[in-house]
């Protein structure tokens, strides 16, 4: 090798590998004759002095140095390589061999070839030299020195990380110097090769390019199996360290996929790209594997090894592929995730094991899934989650043109030797996300081959994608004449005169959508403008700005065409087009490398600044590279007179405000005007709740006091906003911190007192009166208190809030009466939802006057529940709510699951009351009135398991949103259930008290009859049967001990204890903690319905009787109050009600049969259902009739719900306490008699459901007594 030959890499040499002997450096290559001499001679000059360095290092005679000196220099062609190599060389002999200068002189190698011989020669282990020589040969980058040792150190039974045996860095360099000498550097803990001439040595025939070849892992012969043994064949004489190149890459790709296969990747996977850092540097050697085992590959086998035929009788390693492309692994996804940090778009999800195969061009892989898949469970068309590609686009793109006829045409019959079972192709026009199909890939990425074999498969040339481009216009732009010449082939001539605005328009949309193979295609073309305008003077860079398409606007602006200052028809530059949308990435870009003015204004008068402090909350990079230009009006003002500032403050960017402050350039204090007069930055920023800002500014605001205002004027006007936008903490900084005195009012009148109010927040009112500046008492306006106001406004917390201040109660009395009467009104008029709202405020601004554990607040409490039962009832009774189906769902479901149909309502509301004490003492709970707070004292009447979990019911067959109105009736029967409970509690206490006149305990009686009795019917209505049968025998007692046996309302007690009874005796019931019956417990259950049942039928007789002999007995037309004739139509009715009992009665005592009608199956009901619509009506008729003739068991025709708490306050709290229906129950009632009311009592007529109705009277008397504070 001549000096010119070599010079190129003494540069190198002498910098970084040989050290600080050396001589100063002078050229680094010779381009003609006469540099080549002068080269020579510093060589020469070179030698010399290294020869002289050694004479004085080892003491040689004066004579050995001259020989020594002789010899290099008779040694033709010298280079600095040569020389660098055989002088360290001599020095290793002379140091480590003990050998005298002469024998040294003798082994001085004549070329650098020789001299790498001699240094391979000493290796302690040429084996494993020569593999790590391979593997620095074949790598792609330079691997690591842990890298290196973990690919050296593994073993063929190696499995995981843990058995591979790392040696300490700095042991291992050395260990890398005894292997291979000069011939490896290691810079920055990286290996390198010494010289470029090292790998011309190493690698046999590298004058003749490395091939470059689509192949698979899988490979004939046993060079696959021993990592250890990587070569075959006779390296030739004079080569014992010669290796082919392929072989190299064999010997790495086998290293990286064995490494891949480790069950840590599997056992422990890579969970989002969040810890993607860490995982990789935790595992040294998987970046390099994931990233490049295909690549290494590919490099490995020509593609012929795959269609041999022994190729397909031993195929274990095509399996090592296909486990490690198994898509379902998560050792897949793990590996491919890393290696997707190289391709910089989104990660694709859902990719499937032919795609990822396609992808990657692993055409042995293809072949074995398509051979095995004789089910054709693969589908060859199906698409990535992200971009919506097929294995075909995936190959097509990346130009694998066998895996592409494989997919496409190789199908049916024999492919190149490879028979293939027969199936259908893959779609050669499948879409993907913008609309393009596998040949624009091909097309983009220029693989003439994959274009020719998908239009031979059919695929079209004028399909249009999202930005209206076509395989026929992309040929055409991309430059490739043989691409274009087969275009044409299929008879669509690539017209050179291709509309000029067809490409503009392309050009417009590749910008919007960031299309950057789009644009660059166009670009190629000459045919398109970069600074071409649409109709409203925009530009594609202007459009690129906006959507921040980064790479589009660098491209644009790389072409010098672009001009970056051009205004649209609304006065905006690409600048204020990328700050107006927060585009800092390029507003960056722009300022850099655009040239363009900063503090550039749109016709909003907006600069880049204000738009910038708008949207970067999170830094102030930008705002500094704008302040840097020197150029930008910190505090311009915009057509409304907002500043940057106020933006910043408004958006919360605390960075931003401190870094505008600190200028001292902007005014804290400047007013917006226009719609949003008046504002200030810390007025933005206090309504928006931004605390840092706030405490930012308020130092800095109201320095100038203004005419006519208070010195905190600004500050004032910013508390009342932030008290209008509930900003609590803000409120408080202001107050607390800022020292506003909230002692005054704005031009409306309104002072943060009645702000607060108006925003019903306890702890704003609290922070205002805590600085005790403000009587709690004083008016507000001309009219009215604070307490009256929150009264008024219903506003609760507020009300708390208050009255813990010190306000007067007594305020509250007439408006209490006002809300309750209005309540009255509502309920009298079946508004039940409105009534119970009413109610709810009315409890609440009770128990603040009275206190939660008062009793004398039971009677609005069972006023409330009252009103939310109607309410339940009032949505569970409207047909087409949706909560027939999820009925419907439910049955099945409880048919199909047995038992386990039962466990729905567990552990919602399972809070048991004990019953028949009277010995109850009140307990903290909380009951939460429906949709705000509501909370009252308890009882120890409930026996809560903390352990159980408050679940909401499954929502899984429910429709549309799972939580619809039947989640509603639930709330409102759960709800009326624990405020009428407590009602209970309070009412018992009352009369345990004694200390009211026995007028009034006859109310509070009749009272707690008709609470046990609502009680009752939720319970019914929630299947919690057992339960029903306690309050509605409660309910009876107290009725027995009130009314006369004849009452209307002692026959309808005992007929709904009755049904209770029936339901209990059947169990199954959902809301019961123990459903099962036993047969004794059955008899004995249905014989004490029919007890009650028979003294129903009793008390109806007697009023019969009795309303007989009034009838008999009276002179004229009247028998008491009532004509005559409505006192016979009443008996008559009577008589009718006591046939209808007598056969309720005659069912009772009937012992139920098997059958039961809401045991059929969808299918056979959809039949009989369709039978129905199809047949006359007397069929139908028929048809109803078999269907429920001998269904006595009218369980069957109960109606499931969702199971609400049985009782007590733990389910309110819970919210999601759910009830369910007592369908049968309502069944029943239709059949059953009527019941005639008496005195002020209304009949639960038809429909027994229905509780007891005061009159407008009674609920005024009740009110009244509520109101004792």
């Amino acid at each position: 090798m001549n000096a010119k030959a070599a010079g190129g890499s003494s540069f190198e040499i002498r910098h970084g590998l040989i050290g600080p002997r050396q001589p100063r450096v002078i050229h680094l290559s010779g381009e003609s004759e006469e540099e080549s001499e002068k080269i020579s001679r510093e060589i020469d000059i070179y030698i010399k002095a290294r020869v002289e360095d050694i004479g004085t290092q080892h003491q040689l005679e004066s004579e050995d140095e001259e020989i020594l000196l002789k010899t290099l220099m008779s040694i033709p062609n010298r280079t600095y390589l040569w020389v660098y190599l055989t002088l360290d060389l001599i020095e290793t002999d002379i140091y480590t061999d003990n050998i005298g200068i002469s024998e040294a002189i003798t082994r001085v190698s004549r070329t650098v070839n020789e001299a790498y011989e001699r240094i391979l020669h000493k290796s302690r282990n040429s084996e494993k030299a020569k593999k790590l020589l391979q593997i620095v040969v074949a790598a792609v980058r330079p691997l690591s020195l842990r890298e290196m040792c973990m690919a050296l150190a593994l073993k063929n039974d190696h499995q995981s990380c843990s058995d591979l045996r790392i040696e300490p860095e700095a042991r291992f360099r050395d260990h890398i110097r005894d292997l291979c000498g000069f011939l490896i550097v290691i810079k920055d803990s990286r290996i390198y090769l010494l010289h470029q001439t090292v790998k011309e040595f190493l690698v046999q025939n590298h004058g003749v390019p490395a091939q470059s070849v689509q192949a698979s892992l899988a490979s004939s012969g046993p060079a696959y199996n021993d990592i250890s043994n990587p070569t075959n064949g006779d390296p030739g004489p004079g080569r014992q360290y010669s290796f082919k190149l392929q072989d190299s890459h064999l010997l790495l790709a086998k290293i990286c996929i064995q490494y891949l296969l480790f069950k840590n990747f599997e056992d422990h996977p890579l969970e989002g790209d969040d810890m993607l850092d860490e995982y990789v540097k935790e595992n040294g050697f998987l970046d390099y594997s994931a990233k490049y085992w295909t690549t290494h590959f590919h490099e490995s086998r020509t593609i012929l090894d795959q269609t041999a035929p022994e190729f397909r009788a031993n195929g274990p390693e095509t399996e090592s592929v296909l486990e490690l492309c198994d898509a379902n692994s998560k050792r897949c996804l793990t590996w491919f995730r890393i290696y997707w940090t190289t391709v910089i778009n989104r990660f694709p999800e859902k990719f499937t094991t032919m795609m990822i195969v396609s992808y990657f061009g692993l055409t042995a892989a293809v072949i074995h899934l398509l051979e095995t898949d004789t089910d054709q469970d693969i589908d060859l068309d199906s698409k990535d989650d992200t971009y919506q590609r097929s294995a075909l686009s995936w190959a097509a793109g990346n130009g694998f043109d066998y895996v592409v006829e494989l997919l496409l045409g190789g199908i049916g019959g024999r492919w190149r030797n490879i028979s293939v079972p027969f199936r259908l192709g893959a779609a050669v026009d499948s879409y993907d996300l913008y609309g393009r199909t596998p040949l624009v890939y091909a097309i983009w990425n220029h693989h003439a081959a994959v274009v020719d074999i998908l239009l031979k498969g059919g695929a079209r040339i004028a399909v249009e994608d999202s930005v209206k481009g076509t395989p026929l216009v992309y040929a055409f732009c991309c430059g490739n004449r043989d691409i274009e010449e087969l275009v044409s082939r299929r008879g669509a001539k690539v017209d050179l005169h291709l509309d000029g605005n067809e490409l503009t328009a392309m050009l417009f949309s590749a910008a919007v959508k960031g299309q950057e193979p789009v644009l660059e295609l166009l670009l190629k073309t000459d045919k398109v403008d970069p600074d071409s305008r649409d109709e409203i003077e925009r530009t594609p860079l202007s459009y690129a700005a906006e959507f921040g398409r980064e790479g589009i606007v660098e491209r644009l602006l790389e072409t010098g065409k672009a001009n970056p200052n051009l205004r649209d028809r609304t006065g905006a530059t690409p600048l204020l087009h990328a700050a107006a949308r927060g585009q800092e990435g390029i507003v960056k870009i722009l300022l850099e490398r655009g040239n363009v003015d900063p503090d550039t204004r749109d016709r909003k008068g907006r600069t880049p600044l204000s738009y910038v402090v708008e949207w970067g909350r999170e830094g102030t990079g930008t705002v500094k590279l704008l302040m840097e230009t020197g150029k930008v009006d910190l505090d311009a003002r915009d057509i409304e007179g907002r500043t940057p500032l106020s933006y910043a403050a408004e958006s919360g960017s605390a960075p931003t405000v401190k870094l505008l402050l600190e200028t001292g350039k902007v005014d804290p204090d400047s007013w917006a005007h226009g719609h949003l007069k008046g504002r200030t930055p810390l007025l933005f920023a206090a309504q928006n709740g931004h605390e840092t800002v706030v405490r930012l500014l308020y130092p800095q605001t109201d320095r100038v006091k203004l005419e006519h205002h208070d010195k905190h004027y600004n500050k004032g006007k910013a508390l009342l906003a932030a008290i209008g936008s509930k900003q609590e903490m803000i409120v408080q900084i202001l107050i607390e911190e800022a020292k506003v005195d909230p002692l005054f009012s704005d031009e409306f009148g309104q002072s943060p007192l009645l702000r607060a109010i108006h925003a019903d927040s306890e702890t704003m009112i609290q922070v205002i009166l805590n600085t005790g500046k403000i009587d709690v008492n004083q008016k507000l306006n001309k009219k009215s208190t604070a307490i009256s106001i929150a009264i008024k406004r219903g506003n609760i917390d507020a009300m708390r809030a208050l009255l813990k201040a010190g306000a007067d109660p007594n305020t509250k009395i007439n408006t209490l009466a006002t809300i309750s009467a209005e309540a009255a009104k509502e309920y009298a008029h079946k508004n039940y939802s409105k009534a119970a709202e009413l109610y709810a405020t009315a409890a609440e601004l009770q128990a603040l006057v009275n206190g939660e554990e008062n009793p004398q607040n039971a009677d609005l409490l069972y006023l409330y529940g009252r009103s939310l039962y109607h309410c339940g009832l009032e949505k569970s009774d409207v047909l087409g709510t949706g909560v027939g189906n999820s009925e419907a769902a439910r049955e099945k479901k409880r048919a199909e699951g047995g038992d386990g149909a039962k466990e729905t309502g567990k552990g919602k509301g399972k809070a048991k009351r004990k019953t028949g004490t009277g010995d109850e003492e009140l307990k903290e709970s909380d009951k939460l009135k429906k949709g705000g707070v509501f909370s009252f004292q308890g009882d120890d009447n409930y026996d809560v398991d903390d352990d159980e979990d408050y679940e909401d019911i499954d929502d899984e067959n429910a429709p549309d949103g799972g939580e619809g109105e039947e989640d509603e009736d639930d709330d409102d029967f759960t709800l009326a259930w624990n405020i009428l409970d407590l009602a209970r509690v309070f009412f018992n206490k009352r009369l345990e008290a004694a200390t009211e006149d026995p007028e009034t305990l006859k109310k509070i009686k009749e009272r707690l009859a008709d609470v046990h009795d609502i009680l009752g019917e939720v319970s019914l209505e929630s299947e919690s049967f057992k339960q029903a049968c306690v309050d509605l025998e409660e309910s009876l007692k107290i009725k027995l001990e009130l009314y006369p046996t004849e009452s209307t309302l002692i026959t309808e007690a005992h007929y709904k204890l009755s049904l209770a009874l029936e339901f209990a005796s059947q169990g199954g019931g959902e809301g019961d903690a123990d459903s099962e019956v036993s047969p004794e417990e059955q008899k004995k259950g249905r014989d004490e319905a029919v007890k009650h049942m028979k003294s129903a039928i009793a008390s109806c007789k007697k009023r019969v009787e009795a309303e007989e002999t009034a009838i008999k007995s009276a002179d004229g037309d009247k028998v008491g109050d009532k004509p005559k004739d409505e006192a016979e139509k009443s008996v008559e009715e009577g008589k009718d009600l006591v046939k209808e009992l007598e056969l309720r009665l005659r069912d009772l005592m009937t012992p139920p049969q098997p059958t039961k009608p809401a045991n059929l199956g969808e299918e056979q009901m959809a039949g009989i259902l369709s039978s129905i619509m199809s047949g006359s009506s007397d069929d139908a008729k028929k048809m109803f009739e078999n269907i429920i003739s001998g269904a006595n068991d009218i369980s069957g025709s109960v109606r499931k719900k969702p199971k609400a708490p049985e009782a007590g306050p733990s389910s309110a709290a819970s919210g999601s306490g759910t009830s369910n229906g007592a369908g049968a129950k309502r069944k029943a009632e239709d059949d059953a008699p009527v019941v005639q009311e008496e005195k002020p009592v209304v009949a639960a007529t038809g429909n027994s459901k229905k509780p007891r109705v005061t009159t407008e009277e009674e609920e005024k008397a009740a009110e009244e007594g509520t109101l004792v504070p």
